[in-house]
């Protein structure tokens, strides 16, 4: 039995990029995707997750990625 369970990308994860690249063209571009998805594609993508990932990949973190650590 196959298990349905995902992981959440990294923050810096190229899944993550493309997500901010999309949003940086407009607050509702992922809302826009999912308004062209086909009924099959519907059927495969769930919008849920897809609104969910934009929320995730574009907030801030409350930490420092170690490749943006300042040297003092």
């Amino acid at each position: 039995m196959a298990s349905d369970t995902r992981r959440l990308p990294l923050k810096n994860d190229p899944c993550c990029a493309a997500m901010r690249t999309l949003q940086s063209h407009g607050e509702g571009m992922m809302q826009c995707v999912i308004d062209r998805l086909t009924h099959a594609e519907s059927g495969q993508y769930n919008a849920t997750v897809m609104i969910y990932l934009k929320r995730y990949c574009t907030q801030c973190s409350s930490f420092a990625l170690p490749s943006a650590e300042v040297m003092v």
